[in-house]
């Protein structure tokens, strides 16, 4: 995308170092995409009302944006029209050097979603201008002053897995096989038929990567955290002679049904624990809040779990262990 001609030299040189970055940490083409539109929004909105530095913004400032994004509105941009204005505006007038920008009111799950976007792009400033300058010296998102509450729209209102049930059921005497199953699906946050699909060839235990078969037939390598707790064990799998084309197998060395491998699961967490609610979409959703509350980058944390749309991704965050 070419923003020369849509934002200020000095922010467009300010937001070009937040996306270097973002390529730098292999952040996918997706992600670094969305981050870049909800900046420029974020950004010509705010050179439409203030004439400062961006350093200079406040939390107040982007308390009325917040409320801009919320409950719609017009405002007059002073540019040249631009290509991508039209994935942005809702109306041009191209005549004339003055654009009229039409912002429709956002659901809740769009502000929060783009508020993240800010967030860690102000972050990211602060950390690159600390010792070298005083600039970014504010973060001007304000956690509890900006917070947006999310309607719960989880259907199957999962249980989430926390931390001290993992370890329980961890320590609980197991085969070798359904321990990879277990870290799998805490740390890699795995959908069952995912893991139902894996085969010990899709293990690159040199880069430590899992190749993935996502669902709707996209395919990803997955770097997943916390490899230590993966890759040993597949590897020894591999060397015990045990492994076969597919990771889940049954005793007659058949793929097992996702079914199968569903009563499997709820059999190692019943043994450990007496939480029957707790199923395998419960190591997703649990791995899911694990990241965020490490990253706070939500659409980091969609794109590791493999998702479209980062509305879906929210619905898995347990914000009560969120600090």
């Amino acid at each position: 995308m070419n923003i020369d001609k849509i934002i200020r030299q000095n922010n467009k040189v300010i937001i070009g170092l937040f996306l270097k970055n973002m390529r730098e940490k292999n952040r996918s083409w997706q992600t670094i995409k969305n981050y870049q539109a909800d900046l420029v929004k974020f950004l010509i909105w705010f050179e439409s009302h203030y004439h400062y530095y961006l350093w200079n913004i406040t939390a107040d400032v982007m308390g009325v944006y917040l409320s801009f994004l919320m409950n719609g509105g017009q405002y007059l941009h002073q540019d040249k029209p631009h290509p991508f204005f039209n994935l942005v505006l809702q109306k041009v007038y191209k005549r004339s050097p003055l654009i009229i920008i039409e912002q429709v009111p956002l659901t809740s799950n769009s502000r929060k979603r783009h508020l993240s976007a800010i967030n860690n792009f102000f972050i990211f400033l602060k950390e690159y201008h600390e010792g070298i300058s005083h600039k970014f010296k504010i973060n001007p998102v304000k956690r509890k002053l900006h917070a947006i509450r999310v309607k719960d729209v989880d259907i199957t209102h999962t249980q989430i897995l926390d931390p001290s049930t993992f370890a329980l059921i961890l320590n609980t005497p197991m085969k070798l096989l359904d321990k990879i199953l277990i870290n799998l699906l805490y740390y890699g946050g795995l959908r069952l038929n995912e893991l139902n699909e894996l085969k010990y060839e899709d293990f690159d235990l040199i880069n430590q990567t899992i190749f993935l078969k996502r669902k709707g037939g996209n395919t990803q390598k997955l770097k997943v955290v916390h490899p230590e707790f993966i890759f040993p064990l597949v590897e020894k799998m591999m060397s015990n002679r045990f492994a076969f084309e597919y990771l889940c197998v049954s005793k007659n060395k058949k793929k097992l049904s996702s079914r199968a491998l569903y009563n499997r699961i709820k059999v190692i967490i019943e043994k450990s624990t007496n939480k029957k609610y707790l199923s395998p979409h419960s190591f997703r959703k649990a791995c899911a809040t694990n990241l965020y509350q490490k990253t706070k980058d939500l659409l980091w944390v969609r794109d590791y779990l493999g998702h479209s749309d980062a509305k879906v991704t929210q619905t898995y965050i347990d914000t009560t262990y969120i600090q």
